[in-house]
């Protein structure tokens, strides 16, 4: 299905092709190909007053996930009824954020790919509200990016790796 890639910032550079082939060995890697995600790149400003609307936070951030289906138990992958929910959502890359985050050891295309999979992994029903929640997020993460790393040759490691 489709895969909407939209950069609505000039904050920082970004080329979408290598992005949106990341993004879409990723979908590959969790075998959600079938179904249409968006990814909106933004910066600061925006993501700021999304973060504040959604979350009550007034600050920027790396990533929001708005799911399609709700209340999906974590790692399960959504079994429509009908052609058009076979959609997993919404993500936010905060893009400005994340690049001013960067290591300069870091490879800027590597974190948004590690961030897009955060919240590919939200879509799909994992939180990190416990210690529990988080190790089940943190192995799926680590599965994906391994997968991901045996189709591209990329070592990443996941983005939720010290939250507990």
């Amino acid at each position: 299905m489709t895969l909407a890639l939209r950069n609505a910032q000039r904050a920082v550079p970004l080329r979408r092709a290598p992005l949106r082939r990341r993004l879409q060995a990723l979908r590959a890697a969790l075998g959600v190909r079938d179904f249409d995600l968006g990814v909106v790149c933004v910066d600061n400003e925006r993501m700021r007053r999304i973060n504040r609307t959604y979350r009550g936070s007034d600050a920027p951030t790396d990533v929001l996930s708005f799911p399609f289906h709700e209340n999906l138990e974590a790692g399960k992958i959504p079994q429509p009824d009908f052609a058009e929910d076979y959609n997993l959502g919404d993500i936010f890359l905060g893009v400005e954020y994340i690049f001013q985050h960067c290591r300069e050891n870091e490879n800027y295309y590597d974190i948004l790919t590690v961030t897009a999979t955060h919240g590919l992994c939200h879509l799909l029903g994992f939180t990190h509200n416990t210690q529990a929640a988080w190790q089940k997020m943190y192995r799926k993460e680590k599965q994906v990016l391994e997968e991901l790393g045996r189709r591209t040759g990329a070592r990443l490691q996941p983005l939720s790796s010290g939250l507990f």
